[in-house]
């Protein structure tokens, strides 16, 4: 009876949702309230590949990974060079920042199917608490902010022709965590000091500083964890792989309460701009290889032939 009430509890919800949505513009087709008719939970409804068998995000239990001798060195092509009059988006969800230039930064190797252009970087945090905020999880621990970094297979023409192949598409994420006495990353800074210049949904603003990505990644990009997932957001499309950096990146509250400039379409900061962490189902977490040295970020300016 229980099982029967639940089922005529979820079809009434499903038939109110689907009314809903000839009237929702897109950007009120999903959001990440829990509580809302359009939240993480009901995406599904809307977008059948949020539930599908390869979502994203998930839980990485160290103890449950498996070392691949497969998982070297990533080689980054063009990743020094500063970006130049970069556009800082407000879409509503989070920040995005669009890569695009003449000459791409590329990344490589680390046993990823072909080389991948960066398309842009967002962030996952929430505005409610300093101490979880981040999409993935590593043994259960959420960190505060997440940066996550968009990249397409070159062999394709553009990231939407990429996201309908299974090696179109990879994502790499970088965890903050706090640090009261850290010294912020320059660039960071830079971005989230241009926040309060879109602070209204749809926004956006160029930067004129210049932007350089090795302040915002590890300084070794050895030690990482490997899947396959998905999009976290609508559409959810599966086929993402996922490379998860194990070593942090440290932020101080100061500059972390900043992400509270950006606004959502009532006016008020992001809250809980994350999607909860989802089933890992049989799919096998790869790690890389722990070597006694620590390496450093490999960067290469790539020479056309």
């Amino acid at each position: 009876m229980a099982y029967l009430r639940f089922r005529i509890a979820f079809g009434i919800i499903a038939i109110l949702f689907t009314v809903r949505t000839d009237a929702l513009t897109e950007e009120e087709l999903w959001s990440y309230d829990r509580t809302a008719y359009n939240g993480p939970d009901n995406w599904k409804l809307m977008f059948p590949s949020c539930e599908g068998d390869n979502q994203s995000p998930i839980n990485i239990d160290i103890e449950q990974t498996r070392m691949s001798s497969e998982l070297g060195p990533l080689v980054f092509h063009n990743f020094e060079k500063p970006f130049v009059n970069s556009v800082l988006c407000n879409s509503e969800y989070t920040a995005n920042l669009l890569l695009d230039r003449p000459d791409p930064v590329e990344v490589e190797g680390g046993n990823l199917e072909g080389t991948f252009q960066f398309h842009k970087l967002l962030f996952h945090w929430d505005s409610t608490t300093s101490n979880e905020g981040s999409e993935h999880a590593i043994n259960l621990l959420h960190y505060p902010l997440e940066m996550q970094l968009v990249a397409f297979n070159t062999k394709y023409q553009n990231i939407t022709e990429a996201l309908t192949y299974g090696d179109g598409i990879v994502a790499f994420a970088v965890l903050f965590k706090l640090r009261e006495s850290a010294k912020d990353p320059a660039s960071l800074k830079i971005i989230v000091e241009n926040f309060e210049n879109i602070s209204i949904p749809g926004s956006s603003a160029k930067l004129t500083s210049p932007i350089y990505f090795q302040d915002l990644i590890p300084t070794d990009t050895t030690r990482y964890f490997r899947y396959r997932g998905s999009l976290t957001t609508p559409p959810c499309s599966e086929g993402v792989i996922w490379t998860i950096f194990e070593e942090t990146v440290p932020i101080n509250s100061n500059l972390l309460i900043k992400f509270n400039t950006l606004k959502d379409s009532n006016g008020n900061p992001f809250q809980q701009c994350h999607r909860p962490v989802q089933p890992l189902k049989n799919r096998p977490v790869l790690k890389s290889p722990r070597n006694l040295t620590v390496q450093t970020t490999t960067f290469e300016n790539k020479v056309e032939v």
